[in-house]
């Protein structure tokens, strides 16, 4: 019996490692990934999502698909903050197919913060993560 892993995509561009030993493409995606583990998480990484007819044409790949409590959530880490094109593409393009899909109630949303010109993961990130997930602290 043969097993063949599913090829990632564009997985020249998964260079990080996450505690778990996950590839991922960016510093912030280890943040997030390091965080959502120290908080015993269930996540898969970019994890394919398909349209709401189930065409598997028609897809996304969340950058972290959460389970928990019996619920599945998407979340969307904006990083490129700084970058026009790239802010235009999620308000006009992805973001619009996660509602259009139906998975809007499901999805978190995440921004790096620019600061002196570096995306920056700021207490803010953690506490959206948080207040989605009912994750409180005691």
């Amino acid at each position: 019996l043969f097993i063949v892993a599913e090829p990632k995509y564009l997985e020249e561009g998964l260079v990080h490692i996450t505690q778990k030993g996950e590839k991922v493409r960016s510093k912030s995606e280890v943040i997030i990934a390091n965080f959502l583990k120290d908080l015993e998480v269930d996540y898969k990484y970019e994890e394919s999502l398909c349209n709401k007819e189930g065409d598997k044409n028609d897809f996304r790949l969340p950058d972290f698909t959460i389970r928990k409590d019996g619920k599945v959530w998407y979340l969307e880490h904006c990083g490129r903050t700084h970058d026009k094109d790239y802010v235009r593409n999620w308000e006009n393009v992805r973001l619009p197919w996660y509602i259009k899909n139906g998975y809007g109630d499901q999805l978190i949303v995440t921004y790096d913060k620019q600061i002196d010109g570096q995306g920056v993961i700021t207490e803010e990130v953690y506490k959206t993560i948080k207040n989605k997930l009912n994750i409180f602290d005691s």
